[in-house]
């Protein structure tokens, strides 16, 4: 009889842990959740705010290629100024030129005329 009594007494100090345990195991499952809940939470966030992120970066990114679409145009327009005026130069030289030759060729006329009538 005491043998069953103490089988009984064990079994019922068994029952008491695993009870415990049981109810332990579900207060750790119920942190787990919570804390899947808050990690879930908390990737939502991170992604928004990496969406906001990656849109801005796009944006500056837009931004750059068009500020440097437009200093290549403007690069482009003064090279095209310069050009135009290093063409103007080397007409106005060609002129100068020929000015230069027609008066040597006046002044040398004008000697011999000179040079005939004396």
């Amino acid at each position: 009889r005491e043998r069953v009594d103490a089988l009984a007494l064990g079994e019922a100090r068994r029952d008491e842990c695993l009870s415990a345990l049981q109810a332990k195991l579900a207060d750790e499952a119920e942190q787990v959740q919570g804390l899947r809940a808050e990690a879930s939470k908390q990737q939502a966030d991170l992604q928004q705010v990496a969406g906001e992120v990656i849109a801005r970066a796009e944006r500056f990114a837009n931004d750059a290629v068009k500020v440097s679409e437009q200093a290549c145009t403007a690069m482009e327009a003064h090279w095209e100024a310069f050009r135009a005026r290093d063409a103007v130069l080397e007409a106005l030289q060609s002129r100068v030129g020929a000015l230069t030759d027609g008066l040597g060729m006046e002044c040398k006329l004008r000697q011999e005329a000179v040079a005939q009538v004396a």
